[in-house]
């Protein structure tokens, strides 16, 4: 079985918000986006990591209450892009946002979410 035994994250926060856990995660990239959904706060974007090659999961959490909740995950590519997170995320009007990822096979990766 492939996969990475041990290879887990949890991201704490100091303000009383839950932690949020992932198994079999090598490395990732966690960032602000800034307010995607139109309530106020700020949501972030989570990117795993694989052990090889330029596949991603691509994650976005809002808050609600006291936790963050994941209202997109998407696997996409994103070789040797180091612009951030940010740059993979369009937004389209208020509470809807596209996702943007690399090519494949001349086939462009994206998907548009509803994030109310």
């Amino acid at each position: 079985m492939f996969g990475c035994q041990g290879c887990n994250t949890e991201i704490r926060f100091s303000n009383g918000i839950k932690t949020i856990h992932h198994d079999g995660d090598v490395g990732y990239r966690l960032e602000n986006v800034g307010d995607l959904n139109g309530d106020k706060i700020d949501d972030i974007a989570y990117c795993r990591d694989w052990l090889m090659g330029c596949r991603r999961v691509f994650e976005i959490y809002v808050i609600e209450n006291t936790e963050w909740i994941e209202v997109l995950g998407m696997e996409f590519l994103t070789c040797g892009d180091e612009r951030g997170l940010k740059c993979c995320i369009k937004m389209l009007d208020k509470g809807r946002v596209k996702l943007e990822g690399e090519e494949t096979d001349g086939i462009p990766m994206f998907r548009i979410v509803e994030l109310k």
